[in-house]
């Protein structure tokens, strides 16, 4: 399996980081560059980030949608089932190469597998999960943020770059959103415990979500009542799907590390 990690040139203390923890788990991956707002046309930049609105883009937001579609391209014309997405600010568990070789030994009949977690609390559906290297295989039923780390099958990817608006929702609405015709025959799946997780807290840095957070304060400004509605009918729906699934037989369960992440975390190393 091929893996590959994104990367601003501007950020080679990350890019030394994860180097440093994926040879220590006799991993080899190949380097993104990833894309910034700058090397985004203005034609673009105006199509999908145009300001006030319920859910336009941020440039970062766009240029790290950009910076996965690079690594889709890349997967979908590779020779390999399977591909690997890392991004630069990712902690990963000692358990990572073991599941990726069963993984790749098995190679299950499954789209998507998201490897991240933060600790959060899920939508966990009551079919059995399937069981690979340690780990459970847990099918996705609500939308779970967060790009760290995936698996994405050759297939797969191939039908994501094959979408009219893949630049058009940051990528891991793309990849776990419920309601998104793309997802509704894929088989999307996350493990339990997550083998990664993002660096947050004092020792994180991510390029996404300061612009993020400045364009939600910004849309509470200028939202109108359109949007307002559009906003509410969103989040209503994805209520009402939740709630159907609870009444299916989901419950919702807090999401594990790996054990090795909790402290891994708190090293700033």
């Amino acid at each position: 399996m091929h893996i590959f990690y994104i990367n601003l040139d501007t950020q080679p203390e990350r890019r030394a980081r994860l180097e440093r923890q994926l040879a220590d788990l006799g991993l080899a991956a190949t380097r993104i560059r990833a894309t910034t707002p700058a090397d985004i046309s203005p034609d673009r930049l105006a199509r999908y980030c145009p300001g006030p609105a319920p859910w336009w883009l941020t440039a970062p937001e766009l240029a790290c949608t950009h910076s996965h579609v690079d690594a889709l391209r890349r997967i979908a014309e590779g020779p390999a089932p399977f591909g690997m997405v890392l991004e630069d600010d990712a902690v990963l568990a000692q358990a990572l190469p073991g599941f990726l070789a069963a993984f790749a030994a098995l190679a299950p009949p499954v789209d998507i597998v998201k490897l991240d977690g933060f600790g959060e609390r899920v939508l966990v559906p009551r079919d059995p999960p399937m069981a690979i290297g340690g780990a459970a295989l847990r099918r996705i039923v609500s939308f779970r943020p967060g790009t760290t780390g995936y698996v994405v099958s050759k297939a797969a990817a191939a039908r994501l770059l094959g979408q009219p608006r893949l630049l058009a929702a940051p990528i891991d609405a793309t990849l776990y959103y419920p309601f998104l015709s793309t997802l509704r025959d894929m088989r999307v799946r996350h493990v339990e415990p997550a083998l990664c997780t993002q660096r947050i807290g004092p020792h994180g840095d991510s390029s996404v979500e300061g612009p993020r957070n400045a364009a939600r304060r910004a849309r509470k400004l200028h939202r109108t009542w359109r949007d307002t509605l559009l906003r509410t009918l969103h989040q209503r729906g994805l209520q009402l799907h939740d709630g159907l699934c609870v009444l299916g037989g989901a419950r919702r369960l807090r999401s594990t590390l790996a054990s090795d992440l909790v402290a891994r975390l708190a090293d700033p190393a």
